[in-house]
């Protein structure tokens, strides 16, 4: 009884489980889904090729070596060392922050040097710069007391000048002279500006191209110069300006100049003196008659 009873009660396996799991749908190819196993660190460093071990041994060996002398070095310590091991162990933050204070203490001194330095160099560049400001200023000085007596000693000599042409004017309206140098007290109480002179204007011009020729000007210059005295004194020895006082053919003003070349009345010198005056100031005739049509004058 107990057999049958026994017999009735066991369960029949369940082929349902035994059999392939099929996805619902889609027929499978047969596999079944196994859950992969989770792996211990012994297993996966075992799983891993040779060569990537080599490289572990070779890189935590060291390591190790180092870690356990360290261990052993503490433990041979004496015992008067273990307790400031374990204090420094237990400040070690504090250790670390007096350890930051006194890193930037020493920057801060490195910089406080640093910029004393940089100040001792401006302050040595701005004596350098002091010292040869004054030296420029002394030389300034020196300069414009050179520049007063220079300006000094041309306002004497114009005054003596003006003296000079005061003068020979005072003189030239007392006496009147000829082309040859005679006086005559008649005609210098009667004449005001102007005196007659012998000779022609022909005579003048022909003078006055053969100093051009020596000169070394050219056709065209020599026209120039006579279109430059005709528009100035129409070739007339004693021609005077009312105005400026310029006196001859040439018009020299003032006409104490003439007398560097002879006689002031004397129609050769005032031309030999009007070609040089034309030849130091333009070159020559040409330039000058340009310059006159331009200003006015030459």
């Amino acid at each position: 009884m107990k057999f049958l009873k026994q017999s009735k009660h066991k369960k029949e396996p369940d082929l349902k489980k035994n059999k392939l799991k099929f996805k619902k749908g889609k027929r499978s190819k047969g596999k079944l889904k196994v859950k992969k196993e989770k792996l211990t660190f012994k297993q996966r460093i075992r799983k891993l090729p040779a060569w990537i071990k080599i490289i572990l041994v070779i890189i935590v060996t060291p390591i190790v070596i180092v870690l356990d002398l360290l261990l052993r070095l503490i433990k041979s310590l004496p015992k008067t060392i273990k307790p400031t091991l374990k204090y420094i162990a237990n400040n070690f933050i504090s250790i670390l922050i007096l350890i930051f204070l006194i890193f930037t203490v020493h920057t801060g001194y490195k910089l406080l040097n640093n910029t004393t330095s940089k100040i001792d160099q401006l302050e040595d560049q701005i004596t350098t710069d002091k010292e040869l400001d004054t030296q420029k200023q002394t030389e300034l000085d020196e300069y414009n007391k050179k520049i007063e007596e220079r300006l000094n000693e041309l306002q004497k000599q114009t005054e003596e000048q003006q003296n000079q042409t005061k003068e020979l004017r005072e003189k030239l309206n007392k006496v009147s002279v000829t082309s040859r140098g005679s006086t005559t007290p008649r005609q210098s109480a009667n004449t005001q500006t102007t005196t007659k002179v012998t000779g022609s204007k022909a005579e003048y011009q022909a003078y006055a191209k053969q100093l051009c020729n020596n000169y070394g000007w050219s056709e065209n210059d020599f026209q120039c110069l006579v279109k430059l005295w005709n528009r100035e004194s129409g070739w007339n020895p004693a021609a005077r300006n009312k105005s400026s006082g310029a006196f001859g053919i040439p018009q020299s003003l003032p006409a104490s100049k003439i007398a560097s070349e002879g006689n002031i009345n004397d129609p050769q010198a005032q031309i030999r003196w009007g070609l040089k005056y034309i030849k130091n100031r333009y070159g020559n005739p040409s330039n000058a008659w340009s310059h006159s049509q331009q200003k006015g004058w030459y």
